[in-house]
């Protein structure tokens, strides 16, 4: 069964430091946005036409600029988020930014779509759910600033799942409750000592849960009290990896051993590198993915080097390298793709033109930029509508309670 222990509960120990949510939320972690988020209706549109060569076709159509995700648009459709700022509701096609679709409209109007710009898609309705855990992992907290653009190595996940509407109400299809990942931590001295990633299935669907861990890992401070790296133990073949945008492609089959985090700070207790090897043994491990992140002397972060690294006869011996620039909202602003880990041989570089911000300072609309290219290729569009924020209690009504 999960277990979540509240010793973060009590604050007593440290009352002078400030401590922030580890919570990882959507709205903030992943959409890179600001306030109480209720809804995003986003839009993508071609301002080119479509390129003939091959070469030209990979810089428009690269994955991650295609998708919008690099700026927190993760593709063209309708978003809604719950108060906490988690995704509850998704449906990605093209015409998705004039209309949210009904959970019943989505029976209705179900088909296949197919678009030059987009590809294949199916009108349908992503429904997310979260568990019970959710109450008690909000409490987490710890003394680490997070910042919206820098991994943030304390981070708690909550657990949660999510089905295909027309699965569920049309063909019947429950299966989606039969299985789900979770997460469980363990502290010590207010602070997580290990994090257990947890496969959980519910056989009968009436809650009687057999729980399995599929890794477990174990922290490490240093004298400082920060956590300077992550140990994982799998205890399972096929399992994702959570960190770093990896996808299944890591596995532990694909890792040959277990994957080993390193973390450096500066004087500042500002996160500057976060590196991942393949291996803990420093004479065998290579790079799997690596960032260092750049400061301003007001300790706004401005710029990330990204490596990744890829593989040569089941080992992990080259790596491409990535700059990110960043303006003073924490806006990416350029993005500067290499053709290996050394920061020389260009392969592509995108620019961005951020306008109509609104009263969150989240932008409204953004324009890209490939190369020197003087007009641009593709024109990002969102709307963007919030929760009423509840008044803030003033100092004599606080004073009367």
């Amino acid at each position: 069964m999960l277990i979540i222990l509240l010793a973060f509960n009590s604050c007593s120990s440290i009352p002078k430091e400030k401590l922030y949510s580890s919570l990882y939320t959507d709205v903030r972690n992943k959409y890179y946005l600001n306030g109480p988020v209720e809804t995003i209706r986003s839009s993508l549109e071609l301002l080119i036409k479509r390129p003939k060569s091959k070469d030209s076709l990979r810089i428009t159509r690269n994955s991650s600029i295609k998708s919008g995700k690099t700026i927190g648009f993760n593709y063209p459709g309708f978003n809604r988020f719950n108060k906490e700022g988690f995704l509850i509701k998704r449906h990605t096609f093209v015409d998705a930014a004039k209309t949210e679709l009904d959970i019943t409209d989505t029976i209705r109007r179900r088909k296949k779509r197919v678009t030059e710009q987009f590809g294949t898609y199916y009108l349908d309705v992503n429904i997310y759910i979260y568990f019970k855990d959710l109450e008690e992992k909000r409490k987490i907290k710890q003394t680490y600033k997070p910042l919206k653009r820098v991994f943030n190595p304390y981070r708690v996940y909550a657990d949660s799942d999510y089905y295909y509407n027309y699965d569920y109400r049309v063909k019947k299809d429950s299966s989606f409750l039969e299985s789900r990942y979770g997460f469980g931590y363990e502290f010590k001295n207010n602070r997580i000592t290990k994090e257990k990633k947890l496969h959980i299935h519910d056989y009968d669907f009436k809650n009687n849960l057999d729980t399995n861990v599929t890794y477990v890992t174990s922290y490490k401070y240093n004298k400082k009290k920060q956590l300077i790296a992550k140990d994982y133990d799998f205890k399972q073949v096929f399992t994702g990896f959570v960190d770093h945008d990896l996808s299944y492609d890591y596995q532990r089959r694909e890792y040959g051993e277990t994957p080993y985090d390193l973390y450096k700070y500066n004087d500042q207790n500002q996160l500057i590198e976060v590196v991942n090897y393949e291996y803990k043994d420093p004479e065998k491990r290579n790079i799997i993915f690596k960032e260092n992140y750049f400061y301003n002397s007001k300790g706004q972060h401005t710029k990330t080097i990204r490596i990744r690294g890829f593989k040569i006869l089941d080992r992990y011996q080259g790596a491409f390298a990535t700059e990110f620039f960043y303006n003073e909202k924490e806006e990416l602003v350029k993005l500067v793709k290499y053709k290996r880990d050394k920061l020389k041989d260009v392969d592509v570089t995108y620019r961005m033109e951020y306008s109509g911000h609104d009263k969150y300072d989240n932008w409204l609309e953004c324009l890209l930029y490939v190369n020197d290219g003087t007009k641009p290729i593709k024109k990002y569009s969102r709307e963007i509508t919030y929760y009423p924020e509840e008044e803030k209690e003033t100092k004599k009504e606080k004073s009367n309670q």
